[in-house]
């Protein structure tokens, strides 16, 4: 982004949220399929939110039939429920006193076959909560670790500090935390000028080989598949890159046997720019 920039000069202005103007629906994106149905588009809608809810969640069947029934026995989603459907207060003293927790995220709540979303997250009910964590901390991962995996389909209010409770009170867990530094992250220095530091990396996406392509200074990125992974063929993919940004100051990449190969050092001799590799895995 930076790099096409350049070409102008310009002035960023700041502007005051209430001065924002609020999107309209045609701005919104759209559905990725259309249906030639006559449906409402409340009906669109909310045929699409149990498509995401129940495929994307990440939830085995067993435990969505599990929850269902929890669901449909636990008073504070019931209410909740209530809630979603018929619509919330404008004040949360208003609020039933067994759900005020859930009023400052009220807008993301969905309710899709039986079951509390917000976005995306499960709501887990009461009686099923110690199970899930049971199940959340079985890698014994730490609890920074459950909670990011966690997060990504279960939620209910205070799960970060069940998670971090549960990890504090395993033995095993409490006796290693420790054991474990942290190590600070390093950074590359950032360049002066476009196209002068780069990296490489190989990556497989959607059962292709693909080779990303990155400016350190500008966050640039070039995509190409790749019809295979060897040396003759990243290198017929990156010369390309080299005409039309210039050959840079220094390539980044890692060990993988693409790199350290001896074509490919005939490639760097050839263009000479400086090679460096990375450590393993890092």
């Amino acid at each position: 982004m930076r790099m096409r920039l350049q070409r102008w000069s310009f002035d960023v202005s700041y502007r005051k949220e209430t001065q924002q103007i609020i999107a309209d629906t045609l701005s919104r994106a759209p559905l990725p399929l259309l249906s030639t149905a006559n449906l409402s588009g409340e009906h669109i809608f909310r045929v699409e939110l149990e498509t995401m809810a129940l495929d994307n969640s990440g939830i085995s069947s067993v435990t969505l039939e599990n929850l269902w029934a929890q669901t449909a026995l636990d008073l504070v989603l019931q209410k909740l429920s209530l809630l979603i459907m018929t619509g919330w207060p404008t004040a949360k003293t208003s609020v039933d006193p067994l759900v005020p927790l859930y009023f400052t995220f009220k807008d993301e709540l969905s309710l899709a076959d039986g079951i509390v979303y917000k976005g995306l997250q499960a709501v887990i009910p009461t009686l099923m909560r110690p199970a899930m964590l049971n199940k959340i901390h079985k890698t014994h991962f730490g609890a920074g670790s459950c909670s990011r995996r966690a997060k990504v389909s279960l939620i209910w209010p205070g799960m970060t500090s069940d998670i971090k409770n549960i990890s504090a009170c395993h033995v095993l867990c409490a006796q290693y935390v420790s054991q474990v530094p942290r190590e600070p992250m390093l950074s590359h220095d950032i360049p002066d000028h476009p196209w002068s530091l780069v990296s490489h990396d190989i990556l497989m996406w959607e059962g292709k080989w693909h080779l990303v392509t990155t400016c350190h200074y500008s966050d640039w990125v070039e995509f190409d598949i790749l019809p295979n992974t060897l040396t003759a063929t990243l290198v017929e993919f990156t010369k390309p890159h080299f005409a039309r940004f210039g050959i840079p100051d220094r390539l980044v990449t890692d060990n993988g046997p693409q790199f350290i190969s001896n074509e490919y050092t005939q490639f760097v001799d050839e263009y000479g720019f400086e090679h460096v590799t990375s450590s393993p895995y890092w």
